[in-house]
């Protein structure tokens, strides 16, 4: 008999997407399951872990969010949050 211990289980599948990669400056977080006016938090960190940016988005009759973000060449984590606490986590790297 499975016991639930009250610890949410993270599908390795992801809910979004992210291109072009590398990118430079300019890129898009796709999400095409969601449902339209979703809070979307949308993280990047650097790679020693800093956070560089946070904002929160809201999806309004696209599925798409178009990101320019001004970023020193190298290679980040962009963490996309859903209003429900899952999360994704993509690698970007910025080449200018």
């Amino acid at each position: 008999m499975p016991y639930n211990v009250g610890i949410k289980q993270n599908s390795l599948e992801k809910r979004s997407a992210l291109f072009p990669n590398p990118a430079n400056g300019d890129f898009t977080i796709a999400i095409p399951e969601l449902t339209f006016g979703q809070k979307i938090k949308i993280a990047i960190f650097d790679i020693t872990g800093r956070e560089v940016l946070n904002e929160i988005r809201h999806l309004e009759g696209t599925s798409e969010i178009k990101m320019n973000v001004v970023l020193l060449s190298g290679t980040y984590l962009v963490k996309v949050e859903f209003e429900d606490g899952s999360f994704d986590m993509h690698r970007l790297i910025m080449s200018k």
